[in-house]
């Protein structure tokens, strides 16, 4: 009983990490890195209690997308050997690439029920509108009321350090948010009421962030996103967020 309970609390606090990872992840480098780190230290925690020092007791949770990435990660680590800064490089393996990594796996592990799906949901729409609403706010007040970050001449960044690492990360986040809804099991009308408010907040800043990035998903989105069937157009992909946050 003891056992279930400690492991209940470390998946608690799992979860929570990997919300507030999210919600900090426009924001904050150094409470990205302290959220990740405390999700790991309770997830090794959590399998150590779970399995004992039997091999296979840190093995990743099995899904459909391991093999590609244990390739990705495999032709990571081969190109680190013509690297012409191997230290460098080695940093980027483990402390970029092996992070998220684990990140996804610990996120599948512990986002396995349509309740804890609904919450990641929630979260998401929440940091999108808000950094979405920020982006707006800079454009019409001249600063951002997060990080107090001046427009680039005629760009918004929002809190982001450029423009092009704003219009990627929304890029990325918002068909996260809708697969989530499409396949999550969540409550679609709540969810299009939701659904309105960042889509708005979204494509606005997307509009004043003239950056490749920017208008391609701007267009990519105002084509094919939404619950009509559109799809997401290999459009929104192709600018790419240059900048890294």
């Amino acid at each position: 009983m003891e056992k279930e309970k400690a492991i209940a609390r470390l998946d608690k606090i799992i979860e929570f990490s990997l919300c507030a990872l999210i919600l900090t992840l426009p924001f904050s480098k150094s409470m990205v890195e302290i959220f990740f780190t405390l999700a790991l230290i309770c997830w090794v925690v959590k399998r150590y209690i779970k399995y004992g020092l039997r091999p296979s007791a840190f093995k990743p949770v099995s899904t459909k997308l391991n093999l590609p990435i244990y390739a990705f990660a495999f032709l990571g680590f081969l190109s680190m050997l013509t690297s012409v800064s191997l230290s460098l490089s080695l940093e980027g393996f483990f402390f970029k690439l092996f992070e998220w990594i684990m990140i996804f796996f610990i996120a599948v592990e512990t986002f396995n029920s349509k309740k804890k799906i609904n919450r990641i949901l929630v979260v998401l729409l929440f940091s999108m509108a808000v950094i979405g609403l920020n982006g707006i706010f800079q454009y019409m007040g001249g600063v951002d009321f997060i990080r107090g970050y001046l427009p680039r001449g005629s760009f918004i960044t929002s809190s982001f350090h450029n423009p092009n690492s704003f219009a990627g990360w929304l890029m990325v986040m918002i068909p996260i948010a809708l697969c989530l809804a499409y396949f999550g099991g969540s409550n679609i009308s709540s969810f299009s009421r939701d659904f309105g408010v960042f889509y708005i907040a979204s494509t606005s800043s997307f509009l004043s962030a003239p950056s490749s990035s920017g208008w391609s998903g701007k267009s990519s989105w105002s084509g094919g996103s939404g619950f009509s069937g559109g799809g997401f157009s290999g459009g929104g992909f192709g600018g790419g967020g240059g900048g890294s946050w």
